[in-house]
């Protein structure tokens, strides 16, 4: 790594010399590797984290329940093993036969995770975020993951399953024939382990049902964010130009002006803007803006637009007005900025229109296929302020903003987006490619999309991991209830014959289940608080 960024950090610096701020960033820079996986898992590297400690918590709660359940089934089976003793089997025998059911049953289960983890890959793929991931890349079982699951199926079985198989096998066999059929549950040693396991079912179960709520309240905080804009009923397209086409700014002009008088005639469209810098929630492009009674120039994120783009993304107009077709058309050096603009570099009471402001927009160093109005303004004058529009994502705070005509510098590609009262936008697909066609029936159209589609890729990861942390927490609290379940119930079945001797002695059944309630409930307890303590740590 270091060797490749020392390379390639000298390959820039000295092109940074003679290109334009536009290419490289303003020196210092430095250049770092990244390669194409971490560009890829990049996206949602952290998710992935939180997910892969998700599956840990996972992986130890079910070991606990298979122990606890392996646990209670060997105390149950004391007897049996006593009688076996009696009748000459030895300990290696005991413990052979108790460690070959513990790994049959183990090794079952790991068999049938594998399937269940064939199965579950093909289904999380399918529901991993569009563009996530290049559609060519494949995703299937690892083995090296695939043998540690099995490996640690199977030694849980081994070792949960050796103790208690040593433990009965020593035990003293007469002396548990003569003292059969009294209460032994309480105050043993199993009994301590027992609740240790589940003391740490319910921890870690809490932890992982609190990331899955955590991670809803954030998707759900998410979703709440105020945009500035409607995405519903909006679709989107990009018409990429051949470098041969319509070289000239006024072909350029005439060409895109065509297209959208063709779209505005497809029934159900009520209005069409075209944008070069895209649509929200990532729009404009990060120049630099000057005004008189700034000490430097600050971070402008300008977007060169139609007359109708507003309209159209029903962004509202809160005072003077937007530019219209006139503007457009002579490229004017007009320019309509948003309300956090304003707050941010303009004097609080102070009229912004009629205020003049340069924006940098650049002429030198982009590709030759750009192209440029007769006569280029660097200063334009505030004609209008609108509402401001998410235009740096859904995490990030919306950054000041400005719009002028789009015909101010044309790319060799613009994107359009069309509004329409088909509830489904992707409905007139056909229709938009028809009217593009007519006006040159060479053109191609890319990235067809809707507004919506666009805005989710920005919920897609926050979605996608809220749905397994959700389902790793339920598959945590059932595991977790199972093996509480099977535990109070052994401990009750171990009991009966003191809660006969109680209810003889007057004891109600209402006692009962209080003492049941009570014995079990200190240990939930014990493991709710420390449970919300690592939640909090966490």
């Amino acid at each position: 790594r270091q060797q490749i960024d020392a390379e390639f950090q000298d390959f820039h610096l000295k092109f940074a010399k003679t290109d334009p701020a536009i290419v490289y960033p303003q020196p210092p820079f430095r250049t770092e590797f990244k390669s194409v996986n971490e560009g890829i898992l990049g996206k949602f590297a952290n998710t992935l984290l939180a997910l892969m400690a998700a599956v840990g918590f996972l992986l130890l709660i079910a070991c606990a329940n298979v122990a606890n359940l392996l646990l209670a089934r060997a105390s149950a089976r004391r007897g049996e093993i006593a009688v076996r003793a009696a009748m000459g089997a030895g300990t290696k025998r005991i413990v052979q036969q108790l460690l070959t059911e513990s790994v049959i049953l183990s090794a079952t289960g790991g068999v049938l995770g594998v399937l269940f983890a064939y199965g579950g890959i093909k289904a999380v793929v399918a529901l991993l975020p569009e563009y996530s991931i290049p559609h060519e890349a494949v995703i299937s079982l690892n083995l090296y993951v695939l043998a540690f699951a099995v490996t640690v199926s199977v030694l849980t079985g081994i070792l949960f399953g050796m103790a208690p198989a040593f433990q009965l096998a020593r035990q003293n066999q007469s002396a548990f024939l003569r003292d059969a059929g009294r209460d032994s549950a309480a105050g043993s040693a199993g009994n301590r382990l027992r609740n240790v396991l589940i003391v740490s079912e319910v921890a870690l179960s809490l932890v992982l049902l609190t990331g899955a709520a955590l991670a809803s309240f954030s998707l759900i905080e998410l979703t709440r964010q105020k945009l500035g804009y409607e995405p519903k009923g909006v679709l989107t397209i990009f018409i990429p130009l051949p470098s041969t086409h319509y070289p000239q700014w006024s072909q350029r002009r005439t060409f895109f002006n065509d297209i959208m008088e063709r779209l505005k005639k497809i029934p159900s469209v009520q209005s069409v803007a075209a944008t070069v810098t895209f649509i929200p929630p990532f729009s404009g492009a990060d120049l630099k803006i000057n005004t008189a009674g700034m000490k430097a120039p600050a971070a402008i994120r300008a977007n060169l637009v139609s007359d109708t783009f507003l309209e159209t993304m029903h962004i509202p107009m809160l005072k003077g007005r937007f530019f219209d077709a006139g503007d457009v058309e002579r490229a004017n050096p007009v320019a309509v900025v948003t309300e956090e603009t304003i707050k941010a570099y303009f004097p609080a009471g102070e009229d912004p229109i009629g205020r003049q402001i340069t924006i940098e927009i650049p002429k030198e160093g982009l590709p030759k296929d750009f192209v440029y109005p007769p006569s280029m303004a660097t200063s334009y004058e505030i004609i209008g302020v609108c509402g401001t529009a998410r235009n740096h994502g859904l995490t990030d705070p919306p950054q000041p903003a400005a719009y002028v005509p789009f015909t101010n510098l044309i790319p060799p590609g613009i994107m359009f987006a069309i509004r329409t009262t088909n509830p489904n936008p992707l409905a007139i697909e056909n229709s938009v490619r028809q009217a593009v066609s007519a006006v040159d029936s060479t053109q191609p159209i890319a990235f067809v999309r809707t507004a919506e589609n666009i805005l989710g890729t920005e919920t897609a990861y926050p979605k996608f991991a809220t749905f397994l942390f959700g389902i790793f927490g339920g598959i945590g609290l059932a595991l977790a209830t199972i093996g509480i379940f099977g535990v109070v119930s052994y401990s009750v079945s171990r009991r009966t014959r003191e809660f006969g001797i109680r209810m003889a002695l007057g004891a109600t059944p209402g006692n009962v289940l209080n003492l049941v309630i009570t014995s079990m409930g200190r240990v939930l307890i014990i493991g709710f608080v420390i449970g919300t303590i690592l939640s909090v740590v966490s």
